[in-house]
């Protein structure tokens, strides 16, 4: 709830490093402006051609927070709490870290391609997707954006597709270079570009959040707030990587700890951990300690683990438990203020809805969304799900009421252009 375990802040530190700090954002070559759309409005990679412009999606993808609230990076149930900076780490601590993302990279990317990691070391596209990278993370962006057209251009040649016994990788490989140029585009404040190349991210491979996350952010700075939100709605659906290399990935041991080595763990545990500590500080009366005490907070955890396997039933339970124990005078004694009693209480309702949302038991869902707001009206998710289930019952007026209020609210999800 408001301090997740050591393992997901692992793998939230880690993502982050490999999607940003060790230039695996990708975007270059010609854009693309118009999209092809599956019944539902999501894009389709395998289409044959590219048809005109789709309309925008339907709300059938409109659940929002597959991990629950909407994500926050890893870390629910952040706004309206005190501020919380991310930890620093020095040049040689992300030097560090930077170089066992990228060797767990090499070692995960080499199962897609024929003749492993030789052929990556072949690769004139990885080389100059590489560069691209550190262009960017220098700063020269036209110069990034040059050395990224270059590396979509390899991408589509014979002798590079030869070398991929995957093509969905391929995919995935020309869609994260296309990224890359995006967050160019982005810091050269071209939104138009950005879109352009985020569009033709997600045409290539489409079940990964990142790009639909980036064009949201593309949306917001652009003021084309339903397009934002959908976009926010459809990544929090996703998981950070495609579900093929989520697989991959689990085989090898990659999930929560990604095979770092003992000093990057304690590195992130070290950094990620006086994080947490001092979030508990600012929240909670005697900081760790009342959150050790905190029986809302162990059932709420025991609920985030179950929802994340997808065990809503279960993880049903586990709220219902943090629901009733949140009820207690000593549980609202661990909180300095009453705001952050509400708020904290009111992730555990907004969670057992979105199970019960799962479990197709939508008026159950709408009892719980409707508690979550009186506790927290500047939750955005709580009416985007409450819309939902709205829709689902087909009470219209409803749906529209709540999509709209979500639409005129400032996003709760961290800007992929912000630093």
């Amino acid at each position: 709830m408001l301090y997740r375990s050591s393992k997901c802040a692992l793998t939230a530190a880690f993502i982050a490093l490999t999607l940003l700090d060790t230039q695996v954002w990708c975007a270059a070559g010609p854009t693309r402006s118009d999209t092809d759309s599956k019944p539902g409005g999501a894009v389709n990679p395998e289409a044959d051609k590219r048809p005109a412009a789709a309309g925008k999606e339907e709300r059938e993808d409109m659940f929002a927070g597959r991990r629950g609230h909407g994500h926050r990076h890893g870390m629910p149930g952040m706004h309206g709490m005190p501020g919380m900076s991310m930890p620093h780490l020095s040049d040689q601590e992300k030097a560090q870290l930077r170089k066992e993302a990228l060797e767990q990279e090499r070692k995960l990317y080499a199962r897609y391609l024929v003749h492993g990691a030789a052929d990556l070391d072949k690769s004139q596209a990885d080389k100059a997707y590489q560069k691209g990278g550190a262009l960017l993370a220098e700063g020269k962006l036209k110069e990034a954006v040059a050395s990224l057209d270059t590396a979509l251009k390899l991408f589509g040649t014979k002798e590079e597709k030869a070398l991929y016994k995957d093509p969905r990788f391929l995919k995935f490989r020309q869609s994260r270079t296309y990224l890359t140029r995006a967050m160019c585009h982005m810091r050269l404040n071209d939104n138009e570009s950005a879109e352009a190349d985020l569009t033709d991210a997600i045409f290539f491979c489409s079940d990964y959040s990142m790009p639909y996350r980036m064009r949201a952010g593309v949306y917001k700075n652009l003021n084309r707030q339903e397009e934002c939100l959908k976009d926010l709605a459809k990544a929090s659906n996703l998981t950070p990587f495609p579900a093929f290399i989520e697989v991959d990935m689990r085989k090898l041991g990659m999930q929560g700890n990604f095979g770092l080595s003992s000093n990057a763990k304690n590195l992130l545990h070290k950094k990620f951990g006086s994080m947490f500590e001092d979030m508990a500080k600012r929240i909670y009366v005697d900081g760790m300690n009342s959150l050790k005490k905190s029986k809302m907070h162990s059932a709420y955890e025991k609920g985030r683990i179950a929802r994340d396997d997808d065990k809503f039933e279960k993880a049903r339970g586990y709220f219902t438990e943090a629901i009733k124990a949140g009820d207690s005078p000593e549980e609202k004694k661990l909180f300095k203020k009453p705001e952050y009693y509400k708020i904290t209480l009111g992730r555990a309702y907004q969670n057992r809805a979105f199970c019960s949302l799962n479990l197709k038991e939508f008026e159950t869902a709408i009892k719980d969304l409707n508690q979550a707001i009186k506790l927290d009206p500047e939750a955005q998710e709580n009416y985007i799900n409450r819309g939902k289930a709205y829709q689902k019952l087909g009470k219209s007026a409803e749906a529209r009421k709540d999509f709209d209020k979500a639409q005129s609210m400032t996003s709760t999800e961290v800007s992929p252009n912000s630093d």
